[in-house]
């Protein structure tokens, strides 16, 4: 069977004349047979219905479809396709933060110095946890206790024994290789984590009612004491076994007060002071802590009276007014202490008590939040803070250096289904989710290599990486086996022939290797250069190929990788991507110029002339087809933008919205709407339609009443013998016969539109029609249709 490809043959004869007196001539016979199978669908790309209320129909303007085949019959096929069952869905450009940076708000280090903990929650509210051995030089990884999502505050008993909370206690005794669930009485949200001189531990929470919580025996067990008239607290103070100071928020009618209260008697009984009645302070509004001569300070998220001080254990407060708006405070040692404010995203230290505050010097190469100083242990102090920040000081706090923890690189994402996506990092790390990123795990790739690309080939994901490694994926990206390549070069990309199944993978020293089994076993490709290959793309039928080299360089093959011709686009720097569209458009991208813009190539005649389609500002990263003339290219500064005309024009749909800031090495679509980002920063972000319009006939759907709906009709033909899909004339939306479901698959029973009777071509009159039900929500609604052109071959 042959599709809509291009097929050419010319063919070389030497005539011999035989006699004694032979003459010898020669000639060339060449001879062109044009397309097997041909299809035009420009007419039909990119129609839009008019803006229409709930509850009406709508029929989009007639659109041209020309297909047909020069040496045999021809039938045209269409399916959908997302390949899901929904024939249209809402494009939302509502990005969702699915992993990526976060917030750190606890660090606590052991009194031997010998272990360190920081703990936050990333962009997606999954709890984070580090350790350290070193005093907080270098950091890895630690699992939280099952069911956290979050942790505001740690304690280090020793260097075995800590505790953090959060949603709720947990605990360790072997030095965070396991945490356990604390049973905590009444416990709520816990805030603020406090140690005594002799050991006892104290916690604030809020559980409807605000409790302070004591715990004599290194959190094994805990005593439960209600706060008074508390609605939030924030901020704990441990003075001794029996006396605290806690801080936070009550509300006064229809004014949020910051108020202390204090207790010498373990939290039996209780005094509390209205330290400001005017400061409609936000989330960790409040925090303090306390010497052991007794000064208690407590930070007050106010640009004046930013700072309370008592010297009696809470009983009387004098403001303070430091000129600038903290978040934490922490005394560092005698009459030192040190404050931290998001707002200009410093840190400033006092050295009498919180009367006059000077900047320390933090080292930092960008706006550092800071949301947590940590009170040092032998001379070690760590700040913590938005963005995952740590910094770390050797003099008390008096400066820092930044030391924060190594954070994943996703360099590739590739969707198995909409709901099912796979992304691949350096060191052998996958991530993989069923549910369209709500839910994150970890794959075990059995392999340390550094991934530079994965691919999907329906159910299967395969990745490639460094060393030679090729691993593929059978359950969604759960577990993966490796295979073998012959070949131990750094494998930096793959692409997939979308009709053919092919892949091809390229890498270093001109590595060029071949798969038609769904990866499963690996064949050379004569390589064009012996100079390392960075990016590769491949027509749906596997005869062209296009490979990019690390100097700039791009060769073309139009025929699997037999010969290969150099065509270069005018540009000179590193291709960072480039994507070739079912049509035979070519987008190629160069890394930033010096003009300090990405320049974006564009040929639709094999590199023989080219146009740059589009200069952005910025660093472009990747360039993604998911139809003939639709396209996503994704960039520094998580930019995501869209053209719906084959990469000649482009609009930033997404630019900034896409919730990060950080960069987009990968994008990936399921269908015109669902896309997953992923890139610097450990960041993964989503975009899904979040309504479904079903097919005409699918529940009873139809284009007169009741709910949504959307179908194609045939209104007129030429040149067509038989219409599987009949010839209405007039397009009625009161008449279903008129209309069509696309089926979802190309496989499906009702993907054959219309049949030629022999050579030549047929033309389609199409119309579109959609519904919109009395629960359509508003917004902007795609129908992505592939159609294809089938011939006997």
């Amino acid at each position: 069977m042959v599709r809509a490809t291009g097929l050419a043959c010319a063919v070389a004869c030497l005539f011999a004349l035989g006699s004694s007196q032979a003459a010898t001539s020669s000639t060339t016979v060449g001879a062109t047979v044009p397309s097997a199978t041909s299809i035009d669908t420009t007419a039909c790309q990119s129609l839009a219905f008019p803006t229409l209320p709930v509850n009406s129909t709508s029929i989009a303007p007639n659109c041209s479809l020309t297909f047909g085949s020069s040496n045999d019959t021809a039938r045209l096929t269409a399916w959908q396709q997302d390949q899901t069952g929904d024939a249209m869905t809402r494009h939302s450009s509502a990005w969702s933060i699915r992993k990526g940076l976060g917030y750190l708000y606890g660090a606590a280090i052991s009194p031997d110095g010998a272990r360190a903990w920081i703990g936050g929650n990333d962009a997606n509210n999954a709890v984070v946890l580090h350790t350290s051995t070193d005093g907080g030089l270098t950091w890895t990884n630690q699992t939280a206790c099952a069911g956290e999502t979050r942790i505001y505050a740690i304690v280090a008993v020793s260097a075995s024994v800590a505790l953090t909370a959060g949603g709720r206690m947990c605990r360790t005794t072997d030095g965070g290789a396991t945490w356990t669930t604390v049973t905590v009485p009444g416990s709520g949200t816990i805030r603020s984590l406090s140690i005594a001189a002799d050991g006892t531990i104290w916690a604030a929470s809020s559980a409807g009612s605000s409790r302070l919580l004591r715990s004599t025996d290194n959190g094994v067990t805990w005593i439960n004491r209600p706060i008074p008239v508390a609605d939030l607290t924030y901020g704990l103070a441990a003075l001794s076994a029996t006396s605290a100071v806690v801080v936070g928020r009550h509300t006064n009618g229809t004014n949020s007060e910051s108020v202390e209260w204090h207790t010498s008697d373990g939290g039996l009984t209780w005094a509390t002071s209205v330290l400001s009645s005017t400061t409609n302070f936000g989330y960790f509004a409040m925090a303090a802590d306390a010497s052991p001569g007794g000064t208690v300070l407590a930070a007050n998220y106010s640009p004046t009276n930013g700072i309370f001080r008592s010297t009696d254990g809470g009983a009387t407060w004098t403001a303070l007014q430091p000129g600038f708006t903290p978040l934490n405070v922490r005394w560092m040692g005698g009459t030192t202490w040190e404050a931290a404010y998001a707002t200009q995203g410093l840190v400033k230290r006092s050295t009498d008590d919180g009367l006059t505050w000077s900047v320390v010097p933090t080292g930092a190469t960008s706006s550092l939040q800071v949301w947590n100083v940590m009170r040092p242990v032998g001379g070690v102090s760590l700040l913590v803070g938005a963005s995952e920040l740590v910094f770390r000081s050797t003099d008390g706090g008096a400066s820092y250096t930044e030391t924060t923890p190594t954070r994943t690189i996703y360099r590739a994402v590739a969707h198995l289904s909409r709901q099912r996506f796979v992304a691949v990092a350096s060191a052998g790390v996958v991530t993989y989710t069923s549910d369209g990123g709500a839910t994150l795990q970890t794959g075990a790739s059995g392999t340390g290599a550094a991934f530079g690309d994965v691919e999907s080939d329906h159910d299967r994901a395969i990745a490639v990486g460094t060393g030679g490694t090729v691993v593929v994926s059978d359950d969604g990206g759960a577990t993966w086996q490796s295979r073998t390549t012959g070949t131990g070069a750094s494998l930096a990309d793959i692409d997939r022939a979308e009709r053919t199944g092919e892949l091809v993978v390229v890498g270093s020293s001109g590595a060029l290797i071949r798969s038609t089994d769904r990866g499963d076993t690996w064949s050379p490709v004569t390589s064009p250069t012996g100079t390392s290959l960075t990016n590769v793309a491949v027509s749906p039928d596997a005869t062209s190929i296009w490979v990019a080299t690390v100097t700039g360089a791009l060769w073309y093959s139009g025929d699997r990788g037999v010969t290969w011709v150099a065509r270069p686009d005018g540009e000179t720097n590193s291709v960072a991507t480039m994507d070739l569209s079912s049509q035979g458009v070519l987008l190629v991208a160069h890394t930033q110029l010096p003009d300090q813009n990405s320049h974006l190539m564009r040929t639709t005649d094999q590199g023989i002339t080219w146009v740059q389609a589009y200069l952005m500002a910025g660093v472009l990263y990747e360039v993604e087809f998911d139809s003939p003339f639709h396209a996503w290219v994704a960039m520094s500064g998580g930019v995501v933008a869209e053209s719906l005309d084959a990469g000649v024009t482009y609009s930033t749909v997404i630019g900034g919205t896409t919730g990060t800031n950080n960069n987009i090495y990968s994008i990936d679509a399921a269908d015109g709407n669902t896309l997953a980002g992923v890139g610097s920063n450990e960041t993964i972000v989503t975009t899904e339609p979040d309504q479904q319009v079903p097919d005409v006939g699918d529940a009873g759907a139809n284009l007169t009443s009741g709910g949504s709906a959307f179908g194609v009709c045939v209104e007129g033909s030429s040149g067509a013998a038989t219409n599987p899909w009949a010839v209405a004339g007039t397009c009625l939306a009161g008449t279903p016969a008129h209309w069509n479901p696309v089926p979802p698959l190309p496989s499906d029973p009702g993907v054959s539109v219309a049949t030629t009777a022999s050579q030549g071509s047929a033309t389609l009159n199409l119309r579109f029609g959609f519904r919109a039900g009395p629960s359509q929500r508003a917004g902007t609604y795609r129908a992505a249709i592939a159609f294809e052109v089938l011939a006997p071959g």
